[in-house]
C-alpha cells in the first residue's frame, strides 16, 4: 500500500517503529512491489474485446455484451495456455528470498502528508479521537453517525475535527490502508425469448463487481498481524515417531502443494487459492434481493486464524450477479445461467492466469521478497454450486464420472479429468455426437471460467460441503429421519426429552419431532447425543449404521478418516459424496466450511437500492478501519518489543508455550472464585441442599490417611462450617487436530433454588467428571486415554476453615460420589458403560484434590428397550438412573481425546 508506506515514512513515530523491527533493512511490509510494466501490459491485452455499442447504463462503468465476449475470450486463453512455464528448473535459479532494503523502496515526499500531519494516528487528532471514529464506523449508521456529531454535547466538549457524517466517511475514506479497488462491469445478457410483439425481449443488463484477486492476495501476505501465522513452504507432519502416519491439518502438510511445487522454478512460492461462493438471500421476510458473493484466502494462512472473521484473513473478491434471465425460454434459462456465472468467474479471475504463469513478487509479513505463484487449490461451495463449477448436471458427481443409480455403492469409480472435459466440450460444440458427454451429465459450458488457470485441476480442488453433505444431507434427511421410522417418534422423543444436561448442551425439552426450523446448530447438537440414545430403540444392525454414520462425520473435521467401511457394510445407501472425503483431505486438509456473511451486514448498512455498490463501499471501510486498527496494534506491540517488555519478550525463559494438543494426560490449568458463593456453610446444609450425605466420616477419613497415626491431627465435627463454591474452571490447552484453541471447562456443584416471586425455580447441577486414580488396573482402559481414570459426580467445592487446614492439608478440596470402574464397550455402540457405585446400599463418597479432576463429562441413560413414557425428567435422570455410558461425541475434543489410541 503505498499510502502507507508514505505515512510510516514521514511519520516519526512509526518510521521509528518500523526501522527497530527490520534494522538496517527497514521498510513497509505493507508496501506493495509493482507489477512490472510488461505484466499489465499482459494482463491488459486478456480482457475481452470491447462489446457491441449500446447506451451504457452507468456513465463511468464499460459496457460488456456477453454473447460477443464468449468467443472472443476463448479464442485467446486457447492461445495463453500453451505458455505454461516449463516443469524443469531454469538455468540461472531465482533466490529463494530477498530482503527488502530502503534502497529498494521508493522515499518520495508526499505533500498531502504534511496536511495530514505526522502522528501515528493519521488524519485524525490523537487515540481518542481515533477511538470514536472506529467505534461509528463499526456499530453506527449513517443518519446516527450525523445526528450525534451535530449533537451540542459533541461539538462543544468532544470537538471531534469532524462535525458531520460527511467529514468523518471522508477522514475514513483518506486512511492509508484502503484495500484493493472495485470496479463494475455491466454484462448485456441478450436472450432468446419473444415478447407480445413477437420481438426479441430486451437484453439484460447486470452488473458484475469485482477487484484484483492478486492485489488481495498482496494484501494478505504483507499484513503483519498474520506474518505468524503464515507459512511459505510445504510440510509433512506425523503423528508418530517413525514417520509412518501422516497428518493433514493444514494446507502446507497436504500433499497437493508438494505437488505443485514442483512443478515451479526453484525458489518460487506458492500461495494456494481458497475460494469460496455461496448465493445468499438478502431479504428476510420480503422481497427478492439477493447477493453471490465469492470469497478468497490463501492457504499459507493457517486454519485456526483464517476461520476467525476479526482477523479478516478471508477477503471478499467480487460480487456476481443474481439473473433473473427472463429474456430466455424455460428451455435455455438454465443453461444460460450457467454460462453466465462461467463468463462472470473467468473476467473475475483472468489476472490469476498471468500470475499464475509467471508469478509476483510480494513484500511478505516477515520483510522478505518471494516470487509468488497464486494457484486455485480449493474451491468450498455447496453441492449445487460444485456441480455449476464443474459443468455438471446436479444428480452426477461433480469430482467423478459414477452413475447417478450408482452413487449409493462404495465403488471407486473413474475421477472427472480437466482436460478430457475441455476435449469433450470442444468436440460437443463443433457439433461432434460425443457419448462421453451425456454419459458424464456434462451441461454445454464451453468455455469455463477454469479452463485456463494453471496448474489447476477444478475437480480435485472441491472441498467436502460438511453442513449440506454430512450434517444435512446424511445425518438429518437420512440418518434420523430413518431412526424415527424404525423406534417411532415418540420413543426418540422421549429420550431426548430425559437426557441429562450439561453446560452448552442443547436440550431438546420436546423431543425433536416439533422443532419447525433446522439449521446447521441443531444438526450438530442431535449429533452429540444420538448414537447413546439410540441404544436399545433400534436393533442392532441399524444401531452400528447410525454409530459408524456419526463417527465418519467427527472424523471428517479430523485429519484421518477411518469410519467409510463399516458404514457401507451396514446401510448400501447413503451419499457417494463420502467417498471423496478422504482423498479430499490427503490432498489439500480437512474441510472448513469458509463463508462469512459480509452480505447480509453490509446489505443491512444500505438503503435498499442500489444495494451492491454501497455493501462494496461498506464493505471497504470496514477494511480500512480494520487494517488501521491492527497497523496501530503492531505499532505498539514493537514499541513494547523495543522497551524491554519481558511479556512480550520472545526469548524470555519464563515464556509458557502450550502443548501441541491437549489430552487427558496433561496437567490443566485449575480455578475456582476468590469468594465464596456460600460462605460459612453448615454441615446440615451441606447433608441435604448438596446431598454430600457422609460429608464429616468422608473428610474424617480423608484427614486421617494424610496425616496417619501417631500424630493426632484436628478432626472435623458437626459445628464447622465451611465455604462452598459453585463451580472450577479448568482450561485446557489448545488442539490443533481438532481446529480449535484452548477450551474453558466449567464444572458445577450447585443447589436447587426455589422460586422466588415472578422468577422460577432452578435445578439443581452437580456435573459428573473423569478423576485421576493411581492404582487403576482396568483391563477394559488399558492402552486407551481414560486410562487410570473414573467418573464420579460432583457434591460440593469446599475450603477448609482455618483449624483444620493447617499447614499439612490442602486448603480447597472436592466431596465426589464414584461410580463404577469402565466395562466393556458396549458391542454396537462402542460405547464405554457405567453404573453408580454403592456400599452397604448408600453412594460411595470420597473427598479428593481439585488438582485430581481431569474434566467434566457428560453420561447417557441406558434407557432399555421401551422409554416411552418417559420415567424421568432431565433433571431427576441423573439421580435415579442406575446405568450409563460415557458420552464421546459431546466435543470434537472429546472424541479425539477417546479415539486417540485409534488415530496414532
Amino acid at each position: 500500500m503505498p499510502g502507507l508506506n508514505r505515512h510510516i515514512n514521514n511519520a516519526p513515530d512509526c518510521k521509528k517503529a518500523s526501522r527497530e523491527e527490520f534494522g538496517q533493512f527497514a521498510t513497509s511490509i505493507w508496501d506493495n512491489t509493482p507489477v512490472p510494466n510488461d505484466n499489465n501490459n499482459e494482463q491488459q491485452q486478456q480482457q475481452p474485446p470491447p462489446p457491441l455499442p449500446h447506451p451504457p447504463a452507468r456513465a463511468d462503468f464499460p459496457d460488456i455484451s456477453l454473447e460477443d465476449d464468449f468467443q472472443a475470450a476463448e479464442a485467446v486463453h486457447n492461445d495463453e495456455m500453451h505458455d505454461l512455464p516449463p516443469a524443469t528448473p531454469p538455468t540461472e535459479p531465482r533466490p529463494r528470498s530477498l530482503r527488502a532494503t530502503v534502497e529498494e523502496v521508493p522515499d518520495e515526499e508526499d505533500k498531502t502528508q504534511k496536511e495530514n500531519g505526522s502522528s501515528m494516528w493519521g488524519l485524525f487528532e490523537d487515540e481518542e479521537e481515533w477511538g470514536l471514529a472506529e467505534w461509528l464506523i463499526r456499530n453506527v449508521g449513517q443518519k446516527q453517525t450525523d445526528a450525534f456529531l451535530k449533537l451540542p454535547i459533541t461539538q462543544n466538549r468532544t470537538q471531534p475535527t469532524y462535525g458531520s457524517n460527511r467529514s468523518f466517511l471522508k477522514k475514513i475514506d483518506d486512511l492509508p490502508t484502503q484495500g484493493a479497488e472495485w470496479t463494475c462491469d455491466i454484462v448485456t445478457s441478450p436472450g432468446n425469448q419473444l415478447n407480445e410483439e413477437g420481438e426479441l425481449m430486451a437484453p439484460e443488463k447486470l452488473e458484475l463487481w469485482r477487484r484484483n484477486p492478486v492485489e488481495c492476495v498482496k494484501e494478505l501476505m504483507s499484513n503483519p498481524t498474520l506474518k505468524d501465522s503464515l507459512k511459505y513452504a510445504p510440510e509433512r507432519h506425523f503423528t508418530d515417531k517413525e514417520g509412518k502416519n501422516r497428518a493433514y491439518d493444514e494446507m502446507w502438510t497436504a500433499d497437493w502443494w508438494w505437488d505443485t511445487q514442483k512443478k515451479l522454478p526453484i525458489g518460487s512460492t506458492v500461495a494456494p487459492l481458497i475460494l469460496s461462493s455461496d448465493k445468499t438471500q438478502l431479504s428476510q421476510f420480503r422481497g427478492d434481493k439477493s447477493a453471490w458473493p465469492v470469497y478468497l484466502t490463501i492457504g499459507n494462512i493457517e486454519k485456526s486464524k483464517r476461520r476467525k472473521p476479526t482477523a479478516h484473513a478471508t477477503v471478499l473478491i467480487g460480487y456476481l450477479p443474481v439473473a433473473k434471465l427472463d429474456n430466455f425460454t424455460d428451455e435455455t434459462r438454465s443453461v444460460q445461467g450457467y454460462r453466465l456465472f462461467h463468463y462472470c468467474m473467468r473476467r473475475l479471475l483472468s489476472p490469476i492466469i498471468t500470475a499464475g504463469k509467471e508469478g509476483v513478487d510480494i513484500t511478505c509479513a516477515d520483510g522478505f521478497i518471494r516470487h509468488v505463484f497464486p494457484i486455485l487449490a480449493a474451491y468450498v461451495a455447496d453441492f449445487p454450486e460444485q456441480c455449476l463449477v464443474a459443468c455438471c448436471k446436479e444428480s452426477y458427481c461433480p469430482k467423478c464420472r459414477v452413475r447417478p443409480n450408482q452413487r449409493g455403492e462404495l465403488i471407486q469409480s473413474l475421477m472427472r479429468e480437466q482436460e478430457r472435459t475441455k476435449l469433450i466440450l470442444e468436440h460437443k460444440e463443433s457439433g461432434r455426437r460425443v457419448a462421453a458427454f451425456n454419459e458424464e451429465g456434462i451441461r454445454p459450458v464451453y468455455n469455463p471460467f477454469w479452463a485456463d488457470l494453471p496448474h489447476t485441476d477444478i475437480f480435485s480442488c472441491f472441498t467436502p460441503d460438511v453442513l449440506h453433505q454430512l450434517h444435512k444431507g446424511v445425518f438429518k434427511d437420512h440418518l434420523v429421519n430413518w431412526c424415527l421410522q424404525m423406534a417411532g417418534p415418540d420413543e426418540i422423543d422421549a429420550r431426548f426429552r430425559s437426557m441429562p444436561g450439561y453446560p452448552g448442551l442443547r436440550h431438546f425439552k420436546n423431543g425433536i419431532s416439533f422443532v419447525s426450523q433446522w439449521t446447521g446448530r441443531e444438526h450438530k447438537e442431535m449429533q452429540r447425543i444420538f448414537a447413546g440414545l439410540l441404544v436399545g430403540a433400534v436393533q442392532p444392525a441399524v444401531l452400528r449404521t447410525a454409530v459408524a454414520a456419526i463417527d465418519f462425520i467427527y472424523y471428517s473435521q479430523l485429519q484421518l478418516q477411518k469410519a467409510l467401511g463399516t458404514f457401507h457394510e451396514n446401510k448400501d445407501v447413503f451419499i457417494h459424496a463420502m467417498v471423496h472425503y478422504v482423498a479430499a483431505i490427503q490432498s489439500h486438509e480437512s474441510p472448513e466450511r469458509l463463508h462469512i456473511d459480509y452480505a447480509k451486514e453490509a446489505y443491512r448498512a444500505s438503503n435498499k437500492k442500489e444495494y451492491v455498490r454501497q455493501m462494496t463501499v461498506w464493505l471497504g471501510r470496514q477494511e480500512a478501519v480494520a487494517r488501521f486498527r491492527a497497523y496501530l496494534d503492531y505499532i505498539a506491540e514493537l514499541d513494547l518489543i523495543s522497551d524491554g517488555d519481558s511479556a512480550l519478550n520472545s526469548d524470555s525463559d519464563d515464556d509458557e508455550s502450550e502443548p501441541p494438543h491437549a489430552d487427558l494426560t496433561t496437567q490443566p490449568t485449575h480455578s475456582i472464585a476468590v469468594k465464596p458463593a456460600f460462605p460459612h456453610t453448615n454441615v446440615n446444609t451441606l447433608n441435604t441442599r448438596f446431598k454430600a450425605t457422609n460429608f464429616i466420616p468422608t473428610l474424617t477419613t480423608f484427614i486421617r490417611r494424610l496425616i496417619p497415626p501417631p500424630a493426632l491431627p484436628v478432626l472435623p465435627n458437626l459445628a464447622d462450617r465451611f465455604d462452598v463454591y459453585k463451580r472450577i474452571t479448568i482450561i485446557h490447552p489448545s488442539n490443533p487436530a481438532a481446529g480449535f484453541p484452548r477450551f474453558v471447562d466449567r464444572l458445577r456443584a450447585t443447589p436447587s433454588v426455589p422460586a422466588q416471586g415472578r422468577m422460577k425455580d432452578v435445578p439443581p447441577h452437580f456435573d459428573t467428571i473423569l478423576v485421576r486414580v493411581g492404582d487403576d488396573q482396568n483391563q477394559h482402559t488399558k492402552g486407551t486415554s481414560l486410562e487410570g481414570l473414573r467418573v464420579a459426580q460432583l457434591r460440593s467445592i469446599f475450603s477448609l476453615p482455618e483449624h483444620l487446614h493447617g499447614t499439612r492439608l490442602p486448603n480447597r478440596l472436592a466431596y465426589i460420589e464414584w461410580f463404577t470402574p469402565f466395562r466393556a464397550p458396549h458391542a454396537d455402540s462402542g460405547l464405554f458403560a457405567l453404573t453408580r457405585a454403592s456400599r452397604n446400599n448408600g453412594p460411595v463418597a470420597e473427598i479428593i484434590l481439585l488438582d485430581a479432576i481431569v474434566s467434566s463429562c457428560h453420561l447417557i441413560p441406558r434407557f432399555g428397550t421401551n422409554y416411552h413414557p418417559a420415567r424421568w425428567d432431565s433433571d431427576a435422570v441423573l439421580e435415579e438412573c442406575k446405568s450409563f455410558f460415557l458420552n464421546k461425541y459431546l466435543y470434537i475434543q472429546t472424541f479425539f481425546e477417546l479415539e486417540r489410541h485409534l488415530l496414532l
